[in-house]
């Protein structure tokens, strides 16, 4: 008996720390796809920041409609992948967003130089301004690589992973449960031959001597009700059959010596 407690008592701990792994790995998946779903956004408002595609609360426009009209007076265009192109007035051709080296154009009245960005003179230009939105530019580009990155490589392995330790947690538990349970009917089977062995042979001992109604107790089989050989037969009071209670008793026993190893092995 203290052996079977012991079992279930560790059988309980165990299925307790299988579901508690499980919870944590669910939580780890749905956490990384909290993060993606975070940089996923944070990626597109910076390209809505970029490219001035803002309503008037300075959120990313997302109303097909209004974001259709926004691209049209900006003479932009996004494709069905959600890149956005600039298309040059002057040639049939579409060419792409600003380069992602910020350059300073200076014009004067003789000459057009293209001075390369330098801090120091910038801000004297209001170049602070577009250095900041050419950041945003480099953000959404990093940010989008990032998200591509663990939605392709480090999403599905979690996913697989839960998904197999869900599969193996419930075939556990499922089996874990069943051995348990019979482990259990054993031990109760046992107890209760023990308990008819005992009185049975008590009984025989003490002379038969009963309140058990003799019909329970008296040998059967020894002639079949109804024939010749019945009529003339007188059955001997008292006769418990304890070496049948034994046999029942000894079978339990082995059978649940046999449970227990066979349980440990498919446990262990």
């Amino acid at each position: 008996q203290s052996k079977l407690q012991s079992s279930s008592l560790y059988w309980r701990s165990f299925r307790s720390l299988l579901s508690t792994s499980l919870t944590e790995t669910q939580r780890a998946e749905l956490v990384v796809k909290c993060f993606v779903n975070s940089d996923r956004m944070y990626s597109e408002n910076m390209k809505a920041a970029h490219y001035g595609l803002l309503d008037g609360d300075g959120h990313a426009i997302t109303d097909s409609k209004k974001l259709r009209k926004a691209l049209e007076e900006r003479g932009l265009k996004q494709d069905a992948a959600g890149t956005i192109t600039k298309i040059d007035p002057n040639s049939k051709g579409i060419s792409s967003g600003p380069s992602k080296n910020f350059r300073l154009q200076t014009n004067s009245s003789t000459t057009t130089t293209t001075t390369t960005f330098d801090p120091s003179t910038s801000e004297r230009r209001g170049g602070m301004l577009n250095a900041l939105i050419d950041s945003t530019s480099i953000l959404h580009e990093r940010l989008g690589k990032h998200v591509q990155y663990v939605s392709n490589e480090i999403v599905p392995e979690l996913t697989s992973l839960r998904e197999q330790l869900e599969v193996e947690v419930m075939k556990m538990e499922s089996l874990g449960d069943a051995i348990l349970e019979e482990l259990e009917k054993g031990e109760r089977v046992t107890v209760e031959n023990w308990e008819t062995y005992y009185a049975v042979a008590s009984q025989s001992l003490a002379g038969g001597q009963s309140s058990t109604p003799k019909s329970t107790q008296l040998r059967r089989g020894a002639a079949a009700h109804g024939t010749p050989q019945a009529a003339n037969f007188s059955v001997l009071p008292n006769l418990s059959d304890v070496w049948l209670a034994e046999m029942r008793y000894r079978m339990s026993v082995s059978y649940q010596s046999s449970l227990w190893d066979k349980s440990s092995t498919e446990l262990s």
